[in-house]
């Protein structure tokens, strides 16, 4: 049991009793010395507490710290990664703009689609100039250009998938479209209006007459079916071929037949050789080629390209 006693000296006694009421301890302070105890003990409590709060606080900010740092530095791998993708997108972009202009190259493109292509290209290139003058190197910024440049990608690729159908039109309709010689050699009667070798009569040449040896081989000069082949009159052996797009080619005085009817031809095969059948004055081959059922001038088909045919024929 504790008990307190206040002393008219102005001291303060504490007495400590045991159960059986014997004195084991009995301290005295001052007033002054209790006084100056507690305010030592609640400035030390304060100290503590500040210390604790101080402490607390310092971990908290250096856990945010390194909260905010580890934040960035995923921010940071985050635009690397984006702007790396940028930079593929870029390259992506680049190669379809100059595998579409020289494709369109290719097929004969008119100056008016060149000239859109290179406006668009130059319209591109000012925005995407324009986004990366007012924006910073933040994760928001590089995110407005990566969508700027997949959208344009996208574009492109559509725009790039189209041409591709048309090249593949365009080449369909090419391999079909009489291109090359079916002999090789100096064209002995032109197409038009001329005095025929044997019977002396001015008549209109519908073809022209190429000599070469005899047995030459002659060559398909377009993809096609064999619509005939044997003797026609005047023309000897010979083999017409149908192309589609209304084309069909003739192929006269040949020595030998090497197709039959119904055959399907690829250009450049060889379907007969040079001979001197029919009204001829030598080994040599009529090539004729009609539009419609309507003989057209050859010379202009006789050694064409995609892009030649895109131009000077389509």
């Amino acid at each position: 049991m504790k008990d307190f006693e206040l002393n008219p000296k102005k001291y303060i006694s504490f007495i400590i009793i045991t159960p059986k009421g014997r004195k084991s301890l009995n301290i005295r302070f001052s007033f002054q010395a209790l006084i100056w105890i507690i305010c030592s003990l609640a400035l030390l409590t304060i100290f503590i507490s500040g210390s604790f709060f101080y402490v607390s606080k310092s971990s908290f900010q250096l856990s945010q710290q390194k909260t905010t740092q580890k934040k960035n530095q995923t921010q940071e791998k985050q635009i690397q990664l984006i702007n790396q993708e940028i930079t593929n997108l870029k390259n992506k972009l680049e190669s379809l703009l100059s595998e579409e202009s020289e494709l369109r190259y290719l097929i004969g493109e008119r100056a008016s689609s060149k000239k859109k292509l290179r406006k668009k290209i130059s319209l591109i290139a000012q925005t995407f100039q324009k986004i990366e003058k007012n924006s910073s190197q933040t994760l928001l910024s590089s995110a407005k250009k990566l969508i700027f440049l997949e959208q344009i990608t996208n574009e492109f690729q559509v725009s790039f998938q189209s041409l591709n159908k048309k090249i593949v039109l365009y080449k369909k309709r090419f391999d079909a479209t009489p291109s090359i010689w079916p002999v090789y050699g100096r064209i002995l009667s032109r197409y038009g209006w001329r005095t025929h070798p044997i019977t002396r009569r001015r008549q209109f040449h519908k073809g022209v007459d190429i000599p070469c040896w005899l047995g030459a081989p002659i060559k398909a000069t377009a993809d096609g079916v064999v619509i005939f082949n044997g003797w026609a009159g005047g023309y000897g052996l010979a083999v017409i071929l149908d192309h589609g797009y209304g084309y069909r080619t003739v192929y006269a005085h040949a020595s030998k037949i090497l197709t039959k009817k119904g055959a399907i031809i690829k250009k450049g095969q060889v379907i007969a050789t040079i001979g001197s059948t029919g009204i001829s004055t030598g080994p040599h081959i009529h090539y004729e080629i009609t539009r419609w059922g309507k003989a057209i001038k050859p010379n202009k088909y006789l050694d064409l390209d995609l892009f030649t045919a895109s131009t000077r024929i389509w």
